[in-house]
């Protein structure tokens, strides 16, 4: 490029394109890796200056009303999962209610890059934690701890998680290691960023009727006494709410809004919340099992707390997953309602749904006709197997013209030790587990390259293969787990050959994301996850990848476009048209962030 007019170039530097399309100079086209995607959380001691005493927790809270601190929680989280990626606008609302203006110009140039955040849902739920533990129903009123104390408490309990790590890399002993890893992976399926539009689509399919009896519905119903439709509208009636600014909903007002009987719209209330006084001991026995390091099993089983003639929700994002995830299958399995064998077969059914849904997406992707691309495990028996044997085998193969995708399909999760950071090895032993589908997928690869035709029907011609390994419910992929799983592959002596690429991890999400962008770019699902196995970010999600590097148009396929209408329907069918649900003035406890701190004080200085 050249100044007109002249010989003279107006940028020296060569520019190269981004795989985005975009022309940058090549001096700033660097990949993006997978800290890139990460962020990190504020500490009081980076805020302030110092670190803070963490008795200063319990001082606070044991002169904090009970109320005002669920409150101050739930309201934090509430924001955190509906400011819609506007992480700079939250972030600013939060400084100027919290902090002097000296105190708040500190804290925002700690978060002006992007990659740091004042907030962390987690932390909002260890206060929370603490609150239900320490805050007593009533205090004096000259003894009460105004907002800025449990600004404070958040702050100090964010420096107290983080007082066993060393500051430098260097400084880690092997078992630091292992305990960061675990934290690492532990946070990140904490926090994956669900669609909830692909949420609701794979929640209507799984229990949509099927041709075998009894129906998933009915057995939901036998084994909890309590019908599906009734606690999916209750549910996405009280979420509706908090998108629109409410963390509490009347009892009355959701009886007299639903299309159904106050005894029904109780035992629902019933079976999904707790009062603050049953959800401190859930979480006493909670954490006498597993530590306190990030375990939210009370919460996540129990996503409201009954308060105030109402209830008060924990989390909007804990409050879906209850109801439209596989945790829903919890209630089946500690049921004891229906025999072992009842419970056994549901759970194996709702297992074929999901791993069916995911067949579904590549036979979208990749279409019959004029020539048959997908073949399924029961194909493969016909083709290769051999007498009686029957080699293992993975869910499906397909045929990409230069290329063989060989799919394995999986409905487990991690361990609710991975979950919960209780174990610095669960993770390790979740990798384990999938090590037997590499297996499979890696048994399928060897049939192909000695015996296509035998499946086909047309000779074999050299191709790549490429492995996949989609986990329905997802799996935390970052360096640490890919690492670990690709050098136990190694070990084993799996998906070798130079004909194989590396193993792609893919969870439902991730895969929607690449039907929807093969959809819109022309680009060949193949060529896709070769381009992210040879990304900076191929040590992490496909979704993460294409979002940041791939400057998709879409992230869903239309594959679900009206996929969630039945959910909807259900809603609009139980709400009355004129309902006002929510609090409304007057009816909500006190809310410590909306008016700033009463006595004029700020944390921060």
């Amino acid at each position: 490029m050249y100044a007109a007019g002249s010989a003279s170039p107006l940028l020296a530097r060569a520019m190269v394109q981004l795989a985005s399309g975009l022309f940058v100079p090549q001096g700033v086209a660097r990949e993006k890796y997978p800290i890139d995607l990460m962020a990190t959380f504020v500490t009081a001691s980076e805020i302030f200056g110092r670190r803070l005493e963490p008795g200063i927790v319990q001082y606070v809270l044991e002169r904090t009303p009970r109320v005002s601190g669920i409150q101050f929680c739930v309201e934090l989280t509430r924001r955190l999962n509906t400011h819609g990626g506007d992480w700079r606008t939250l972030q600013d609302e939060l400084l100027s209610r919290w902090f002097t203006p000296e105190g708040a110009t500190r804290a925002r140039a700690l978060v002006s890059d992007g990659n740091r955040r004042l907030v962390a849902e987690q932390g909002v739920l260890m206060l929370l934690k603490r609150v239900l533990q320490w805050c007593p129903e009533q205090v004096p009123e000259d003894d009460v701890e105004g907002p800025a104390g449990l600004v404070l408490a958040y702050f100090a309990l964010a420096d107290d998680d983080g007082e066993s790590v060393p500051s430098g890399v260097e400084d880690l002993t092997p078992e630091q290691s292992q305990r960061l890893a675990a934290e690492v992976v532990s946070n990140q399926w904490f926090h994956t960023d669900q669609d909830i539009v692909s949420l609701f689509a794979r929640h209507a399919g799984r229990w949509a009727p099927t041709e075998v009896e009894p129906q998933p519905r009915v057995l939901y119903q036998r084994a909890t006494g309590l019908r599906l439709e009734l606690l999916e509208s209750v549910t996405l009636a009280i979420w509706a709410v908090t998108q629109g600014g409410a963390v509490w909903t009347s009892t009355e007002q959701l009886i007299a809004a639903l299309d159904f009987d106050a005894a029904d719209v109780q035992q629902v209330l019933d079976h999904l919340s707790l009062t603050p006084e049953q959800m401190r001991d859930q979480i006493r026995d909670e954490e006498s099992l597993r530590g306190q390091d990030w375990s939210f099993a009370a919460f996540e089983q129990f996503p409201l707390i009954a308060d105030g003639g109402g209830v008060v929700v924990v989390s909007p994002s804990l409050l879906l997953r209850r109801v439209f995830s596989w945790t829903l299958t919890w209630d089946v399995r500690a049921s004891s309602a229906i025999s072992r064998t009842q419970v056994e077969r549901f759970v194996a059914l709702i297992r074929a749904r999901a791993e069916e849904q995911i067949r579904e997406a590549f036979s979208g992707i990749y279409p019959g006709l004029p020539t048959k691309r997908v073949y399924t495990e029961d194909e493969q028996a016909s083709a290769f197997a051999t007498g009686k044997d029957l080699p293992p085998r993975a869910d499906l193969v397909v045929d990409d013209v230069d290329s063989w995708l060989v799919v394995e399909i999986t409905s487990s999760m991690p361990t609710m030790q991975t979950i919960a950071s209780s174990s610095d090895r669960a993770y390790l032993d979740d990798i384990e587990k999938l090590l037997a589908k590499v297996k499979q997928i890696d048994s399928s690869i060897r049939m192909l390259r000695d015996h296509e035709s035998a499946l086909t029907g047309h000779a074999a011609r050299a191709r790549q293969f490429i492995p996949v390994l989609v986990c329905t419910e997802g799996f935390p992929v970052n360096p640490m787990t890919f690492g670990e799983l690709t050098r136990r592959i190694r070990e084993l002596g799996l998906l070798d050959g130079g004909d194989v690429m590396s193993l792609r991890l893919l969870s439902s999400e991730d895969l929607d994301a690449a039907e929807a962008f093969t959809e819109t770019n022309g680009v060949a699902l193949a060529d896709l996850l070769r381009d992210h196995a040879a990304s900076g970010l191929r040590a992490s999600d496909l979704r993460s990848y294409i979002i940041s590097e791939r400057n998709p148009s879409r992230i869903r396929p239309h594959r679900l476009d009206g996929s969630t209408d039945p959910v909807f329907a259900a809603l609009l069918a139980t709400v009355l048209p004129n309902a006002a649900l929510g609090a409304t003035e007057g009816d909500s406890p006190p809310t410590p962030l909306d008016p700033g701190p009463s006595d004029g004080q700020s944390a921060g200085s």
